[in-house]
């Protein structure tokens, strides 16, 4: 999410998804469950950084060595989580 909205530098983002993908990879794997994306979302309204103004906060990579918030309101976090279980 935070690639495709440009607060994570392309070829950073890469990289970090690449070491995400070699590790879930690696035995033993146990799949998450992810038949109901849209309760997992729901969780994120709890995070101690959602305050109830309806975004969900995250810390991102921004680059190498860097940090930043992200905020995407939830519906659109949600809709990005049901979109990346699909690919």
């Amino acid at each position: 999410m935070a690639i495709k909205a440009g607060v994570c530098e392309k070829d950073y983002g890469a990289h970090l998804k690449a070491i995400v993908k070699r590790a879930l990879n690696k035995e033993p794997v146990s799949a998450p469950d992810l038949s109901d994306i849209k309760a997992f979302a729901g969780k994120a309204k709890s995070d101690k950084k959602n305050t109830g103004d309806g975004m969900i906060k995250s810390a991102v990579a921004k680059a190498k060595g860097e940090w930043t918030m992200f905020a995407l309101p939830f519906e659109e976090y949600q809709a990005a989580l049901v979109k990346a279980t699909q690919n």
